[in-house]
């Protein structure tokens, strides 16, 4: 089990020390979800992505937020049950870890949120990119938990609801099964 959580500033640019002040709360009550690891990453001037891990697959490279600081960045609760074939399909020059979860950031980046369809397993992500596109989705049965709230001119997504800060929990609710949403 892993935790993630991630916000999205619709309105206006996220200022990144009051963003940092606002979110990483967000994966402090998170914690027991990823005992092993936690990093957070702002992407581009409207998304922070966070991450607490439990470490089983790609002990050493699977370290999240995965992918590049200056490209497409993906947090990832679950597991990729096809993975090895994506990897074929796609072609391991795409892969930079031996992450379960770096298919669906592949995916993203070769061929947008759509393509998403493609991943067998249970899993819930967050992802982003410095030119503005957020991508949330989730598995088409809904086994990995989402939870998502709009407040104060953001968009909050997390792996469990006390994880919300106080203002966004009254507005709170499961992310739909089988969708992804985009600014």
């Amino acid at each position: 089990m892993c935790g993630i959580a991630a916000v999205y500033g619709e309105q206006t640019e996220i200022d990144p020390l009051h963003m940092s002040a606002a979110a990483e709360p967000m994966l402090q009550r998170i914690s027991h979800r990823g005992p092993d690891d936690s990093d957070h990453r702002i992407v581009g001037r409207h998304a922070w992505l966070g991450h607490t891990r439990l470490s089983i697959v790609d002990l050493d490279g699977g370290r999240q937020p995965l992918g590049p600081p200056d490209g497409w960045s993906l947090v990832c609760n679950g597991e990729i049950y096809n993975q090895q074939s994506l990897r074929a399909e796609l072609g391991e020059s795409h892969f930079a870890t031996s992450s379960d979860n770096e298919p669906a950031l592949v995916l993203l980046r070769l061929h947008g949120p759509a393509a998403l369809d493609r991943l067998q397993g249970m899993w819930a992500l967050c992802a982003a990119s410095p030119d503005g596109r957020f991508v949330a989705a989730r598995d088409p049965l809904g086994i990995k938990p989402l939870y998502w709230a709009r407040s104060d001119g953001a968009l909050y997504f997390a792996s469990e609801l006390r994880a919300f800060p106080e203002s966004a929990q009254p507005a709170a609710e499961a992310f739909p099964p089988g969708c992804y949403w985009t600014p």
